[in-house]
């Protein structure tokens, strides 16, 4: 899951913007006017947001390889964490963000393939219909990849130019609405299959908690970045994004849940290890009996 750079205000490929103080980078890479000190700030914030989701996934699924296992995560979740992904894209896609945008959003799929992968191979239920069926979806990301960076991409934005930009933007922002949706539910039901089960072995830690810092970050990110006189209609727009802070319960609850796990699979290997070594320690203290002889004195 990634936090959007995109705004449904603006089109980011007007690149008339006037920014004589403005600092330069974000200007020439992202076509955004940053130029007082907090917007500098929110902006540094979302960089170092944007680095944790790029390698938030793979400490999961460096875990999954050396366990060879994956069944600790659940289908929803997985399948929910990919199509919030697939459904920012989406709106990348409909608000005409640059390139690099559409590259970011590309990026973050393929983390979510991988992983996809690893429950098929790994997974408790290797259901060889699976096999078939998620190829084509990485053959339809590859597919979409060409349309987004190839002479199918000048279609595409001829095609919705041509459409009025208020329908673009609230399809954007419903869509957007809906993939915080996926987000949370896909938590939720991660939680509740560990509390079911009592288990949260393969899940790694380290996920949940770059995860849980990455969301803070946007949060501080929108905070500093807020029109001031604007607020209302500021967070309004904002809202799918704010939205995304319901996962840091959540991701709170599995590590929690994660942590309970490591504590009872330590105590129930101290209970092994000791009825293991308690025959041999009883038969270290088993106590000698030396048999005194008598002697009669005559």
């Amino acid at each position: 899951m990634y936090s959007p750079l995109y705004s449904f205000a603006k089109r980011f490929t007007e690149t008339n913007i006037t920014c004589p103080n403005g600092w330069e980078f974000p200007l020439e890479w992202f076509d955004e006017c940053i130029d007082i000190f907090w917007m500098k700030a929110g902006f540094i914030l979302g960089l170092i947001e944007l680095f944790i989701w790029f390698i938030a996934l793979t400490p999961q699924i460096l875990l999954n390889v050396r366990n060879k296992h994956s069944g600790a995560f659940t289908v929803t979740f997985i399948g929910c964490w990919i199509i919030g992904d697939l459904l920012n894209l989406i709106v990348v896609i409909l608000t005409e963000q640059i390139t690099v945008i559409k590259m970011i959003a590309l990026f973050y799929l393929f983390p979510d393939f991988i992983l996809l992968l690893q429950l098929a191979k790994y997974g408790p239920a290797n259901d060889p219909r699976r096999n078939v069926q998620i190829p084509g979806i990485i053959f339809g990301t590859i597919f979409l990849q060409q349309n987004l960076f190839g002479s199918q991409n000048i279609q595409l934005s001829e095609t919705l130019s041509a459409v009025p930009l208020h329908y673009l933007v609230i399809t954007a922002y419903i869509l957007s609405l809906i993939a915080a949706g996926f987000y949370v539910t896909g938590r939720y039901h991660q939680c509740q299959r560990n509390a079911i089960l009592k288990n949260a072995d393969y899940l790694s830690p380290i996920l949940f908690m770059l995860s849980i810092i990455a969301n803070v970050l946007h949060i501080a990110c929108i905070i500093f970045q807020m029109d001031t006189n604007n607020a209302g209609n500021y967070f309004f727009m904002h809202l799918p994004s704010l939205l995304c802070v319901l996962c840091i319960p959540f991701d709170a609850i599995i590590l929690w849940q994660i942590y309970e796990a490591k504590q009872q699979n330590e105590y129930v290997l101290y209970q092994q290890n000791d009825a293991l070594l308690e025959p041999q320690q009883q038969q270290q203290q088993r106590p000698i009996i030396v048999q005194q002889s008598t002697v009669n004195v005559v």
